[in-house]
């Protein structure tokens, strides 16, 4: 178990970009439910293809919160893009969640939705909620 009082380190490292996160990475929007497992990788996601969407970054804009939940160390991205339908192809659509990419392809961290977000006609939208907690990130992974 990681104390709460390194907490800061583990989200500084984020930010700095040396647990490849931070600077340089890219959200994405995965589309199937996966169970979460310490083996999950990359080639696991199944990302989102309706019309409209697009990966977002490169993020060099991550903040260092502290969860009022959980009081514990978390990452938030503010910026908030509005991800919107804009044709009916590959509808209806179930987005589960968000996977994070590094600036060098590796995968930084993912996360589910608290309720996945279902996309089922044009012109819908919605922004996604990115705002992972160490605890649950990193500590609760065997």
């Amino acid at each position: 178990m990681i104390p709460n009082g390194q907490m800061g380190n583990l989200q500084d490292l984020f930010v700095t970009n040396i647990m490849n996160g931070g600077t340089g990475s890219t959200l994405h929007l995965f589309k199937n439910n996966l169970l979460s497992s310490p083996t999950v990788g990359i080639g696991d996601f199944v990302e989102a293809d309706f019309d409209g969407y697009s990966t977002d970054g490169p993020h060099t804009d991550w903040l260092k919160v502290v969860d009022p939940d959980v009081h514990r160390g978390s990452i938030v991205l503010p910026t908030e893009t509005l991800q919107t339908v804009v044709g009916n192809t590959n509808l209806p659509q179930v987005i589960y969640g968000y996977y994070v990419v590094g600036n060098t392809g590796e995968l930084c961290c993912w996360e589910h939705f608290k309720v996945p977000v279902q996309l089922s006609e044009i012109y819908q939208g919605f922004t996604p909620d990115v705002h992972f907690v160490f605890n649950e990130s990193i500590q609760d992974n065997p």
